[in-house]
């Protein structure tokens, strides 16, 4: 899976956790439209979240790409007891969201602390003559992304996948070296598959 949508995952995640008042919390391109909006104001007040792009990276030393990571939600409110009170509460929902947002790594281990993060209300006569407020909450959020050139030096990774083995799996490999000194050659081969438990070397003092 991506790893940029699992981490749009949490922050959806968060959002359900920490904002309650929110009746829907969903994933988003970054555009919308009309179409878009009649579907939307069913579940308002809502908020959808987008991974927008990666405006610049830079390389970290270890050989991942340290990226800049754009973050929107759009929020969505109706009016819901005196007409164009969906903008005090289209409000109180983008401070709440980016009071959430700040700083907030979200439980990823591949994403540094948010910046600061901006706060916008869309304006719109017609969605406002409607009793519809929108709004936006918009962050950068530093990621690492890729494989650590390093950690693959110093641990053993799948092949196909390229995650790290938290354990040798059996049967994995059986290590195989040649040493010359002169004219004499030994061939040395370690296996590291599992021990056969009906082994007669199998006891208390086997090493």
């Amino acid at each position: 899976m991506s790893q940029i949508t699992e981490f749009r995952d949490k922050v959806m995640a968060t959002l359900r956790t920490k904002v309650p008042t929110l009746r829907e919390v969903e994933w988003y391109d970054g555009l919308f439209d009309e179409t878009d909006m009649e579907d939307w104001i069913v579940n308002a007040p809502a908020a959808y979240v987008a991974a927008i792009g990666v405006p610049y990276n830079d390389p970290h030393s270890t050989g991942e790409m340290n990226l800049c990571l754009r973050m929107v939600v759009t929020v969505i409110v109706e009016d819901r007891i005196v007409a164009r009170d969906a903008d005090p509460q289209c409000w109180e929902l983008l401070e709440r969201i980016a009071d959430v947002v700040n700083m907030n790594s979200f439980g990823d281990p591949n994403a540094a602390p948010a910046n600061i993060p901006t706060l916008k209300r869309l304006r719109d006569p017609e969605l406002r003559r409607q009793g519809v407020a929108l709004g936006v909450v918009e962050w950068m959020q530093g990621f690492t992304l890729g494989t650590s050139r390093s950690e693959a030096h110093e641990y053993p990774h799948h092949p196909d996948t390229g995650k790290r083995f938290d354990k040798i799996p059996d049967n994995l490999f059986i290590g195989e070296s040649t040493v010359r000194r002169g004219n004499l050659v030994r061939d040395d081969r370690v296996d590291l598959s599992p021990p056969d438990p009906a082994s007669p070397y199998l006891g208390e003092d086997a090493l």
